[in-house]
């Protein structure tokens, strides 16, 4: 067959009926490969037909005809195991239609005789945050999220034409005019001031948070990179954002509940270490509280946690819906909302991992919000250090995941974008780990919080002493003087008062909050939670004061953390080695204040005649917090 011949048969197809090609429209790479083969080895077939004959057997389609058995013998040799997937697949698909329904079935099954049992027993109070509460919680939130993708993928079109694109025609209109738009971008704050203006009637003291995210956003602004390239949309979104956060989950009830419950269940989960721990150490060392031992081991069990998750891919799964969620609603690039999701799971050095591909193209205010984002944030693998100082879990939780909307917020106003994103949402995947399996993947995460544990207690140690010893030197410069107890917490503590007083604190405490920061800021937060769990031992802080202290230290913002942020992010991007060294010092004063402006969104709208208590057991959402 000659070259010419064979590209018209190509290019007109087959006339039989009997043969075809396996050539068609969804199927071009398959075309070009057939276009190939036949140019270049036009001799491998005698004729058009078995040309056919031989490409339909490799795209695993079954030849009109009976085959004969030189025919069957071509079968077995190119096509046989395509042969035998087109049959068995069936069946394949069917047991495993049949093994989907069996589970609904078993789970269905199984709350049916959950309920019937307790409907037996004599104390059938329905606790939300325990027992069959919780299992119908779990269940509905399940199948909530499996109807949600049943109808996106069947129905997601459909409702994007006909819901989402007339919204959006309808709404395009009034933003495009100047002064309408500025008035509907406007309108929520002055919902927020009404509200407040009603809420703080009798607690004027309150109003006093307002004015110190006024002063944190005003310092912003006036240090800004560049004032006038400030894009005002994701900086006014994100605190909106967190407003609302606090809204739900410090001032409704429900919200409170759920979030209270959500840090009982963590410190509960976080219990079972305490398992591993008595085994290796004993149990004296447990009971007694010694933090390398007993605080630490919960690291090694929520690392293993969180990697035989990012094994599987659902660690990815969860970090890219939130950072979708936060690109669609402050209009950040998607690394930018990914990494400040990441934040809250994974922490300062292992969040940039997931987004390792791309760091490389990221720019000047990329990077600075991405570490922003680090310093802004704690990893949910170290909430059970702070717990056992007596910190509220609720707290520490509501707290991260306000920091993550508000750190983006502080990133574009501090140092906002003047370049063009060369990522695409459309460019970011996310993908899995490289362990080779489960148990691999649950070794790796040991000996990751290995690293992570000696890191923490390497660096305590370390700054303690030093802190230590710079005590000594002030306090023998201050006896020579006649000036007793001279610290340097007593230094930060005076300089910090105004600080901790805009923020929302009583004026006589504002001192102990104010080296408490002194102390989160020099040494480490570590440190910091572990003087404020003294301080509400000894009942010196008002809850309100406590509660106010406990948003303001929820950040990695401190010296130390500047090397392990640098540390970190250069191996992961050599080429943007300048760019990290420049931005880092910005990054960290971004991570101070969104934790500052937290802590005044928190004083802001917690009245002052209640707050939720930590030991406080709330099992029914529709509970009351006196």
């Amino acid at each position: 067959m000659s070259e010419s011949v064979s590209l018209e048969s190509l290019n007109s197809g087959s006339s039989s009926g009997d043969h075809h090609i396996g050539i068609n429209k969804d199927q071009p790479t398959i075309s070009a490969h057939h276009r190939r083969t036949t140019l270049l080895k036009p001799e491998m077939y005698n004729n058009e037909a078995e040309f056919n004959e031989q490409m339909s057997f490799k795209n695993n389609e079954i030849p009109v005809g009976e085959p004969g058995e030189d025919n069957l013998a071509s079968m077995s040799q190119n096509g046989g195991s395509g042969f035998w997937n087109c049959h068995f697949s069936d069946y394949k698909s069917a047991a495993h239609r049949f093994m989907i329904w069996m589970s609904h079935l078993c789970v269905f099954v199984y709350v049916i005789s959950a309920i019937i049992f307790w409907k037996f027993q004599e104390d059938r109070c329905l606790k939300w945050c325990d027992g069959l509460g919780m299992l119908i919680i779990i269940v509905v939130l399940i199948y909530s999220g499996l109807a949600y993708f049943h109808i996106k993928s069947h129905y997601g079109n459909a409702l994007y034409n006909n819901v989402f694109k007339l919204v959006h025609r309808w709404l395009n209109p009034a933003m495009e005019h100047r002064y309408r738009k500025t008035v509907i971008c406007f309108l929520p704050f002055i919902a927020i001031g009404v509200f407040l203006g009603i809420d703080t009637i009798g607690d004027s003291e309150r109003l006093i948070s307002c004015l110190g995210i006024v002063v944190i956003m005003g310092l912003g602004f006036i240090f800004s990179k560049s004032r006038s390239q400030i894009q005002w949309y994701p900086v006014l979104s994100g605190l909106l954002i967190q407003f609302l956060l606090g809204l739900v989950t410090i001032r409704w009830s429900i919200g409170r509940n759920i979030f209270h419950c959500i840090g009982d269940r963590v410190v509960v989960f976080l219990d079972y270490s305490n398992m591993g721990a008595r085994f290796v150490y004993g149990s004296d060392l447990i009971d007694k509280g010694i933090f390398a031992f007993q605080s630490m081991s919960s690291v090694f069990f929520l690392s293993l946690v969180v990697h035989i998750l990012y094994y599987y891919g659902i660690m990815q799964w969860i970090v890219i819906k939130i950072g979708w969620l936060i690109q669609v609603l402050m209009g950040t690039t998607v690394c930018e909302s990914v990494n400040a999701a990441a934040s809250v799971f994974l922490g300062i050095s292992q969040g940039p991992l997931l987004l390792k591909p791309y760091l490389n193209d990221l720019t000047k205010s990329e990077m600075h919000a991405i570490m922003t984002a680090g310093f802004g944030t704690i990893a949910g693998t170290v909430f059970a250090a702070y717990i056992n100082y007596g910190i509220s879990s609720a707290h520490l939780i509501t707290a991260s995941v306000m920091s993550a909307p508000a750190a983006l917020c502080y990133s574009k106003l501090l140092y906002p974008e003047t370049e063009e994103s060369k990522n695409k949402a459309e460019n970011i995947t996310l993908e899995k780990g490289d362990e080779y399996g489960v148990l691999d993947a649950a070794t790796k995460g040991t000996m990751t919080a290995l690293q992570l544990v000696l890191a923490i207690i390497a660096n305590i140690i370390g700054f303690l002493s030093f802190i230590t010893f710079v005590n000594g030197v002030l306090s023998w410069l201050g006896i020579l003087v006649g000036i007793e107890g001279l610290t340097s917490e007593y230094l930060m503590g005076k300089v910090l008062i105004p600080l901790a007083w805009v923020i929302g604190v009583e004026w006589k405490e504002c001192e102990d909050v104010a080296q408490l920061i002194g102390v989160k800021t020099a040494i480490n937060e570590f440190v910091a939670y572990g003087q404020l769990g003294k301080l509400k031992l000894d009942k010196k802080l008002s809850p309100r004061s406590e509660m106010i202290a406990t948003y303001a230290l929820c950040g990695y913002s401190n010296f130390g953390a500047i090397a392990i942020s640098i540390g970190s992010l250069i191996p992961l991007a050599p080429s943007q080695r300048k760019v990290i060294t420049e931005v880092a010092f910005r990054a960290f004063i971004a991570g101070s204040a969104t934790c500052f402006l937290t802590a005044c969104i928190a004083g802001m709208l917690m009245p002052s005649h209640y707050v939720l208590d930590n030991t406080t057991q709330v099992h029914n959402a529709s509970t009351e917090v006196p």
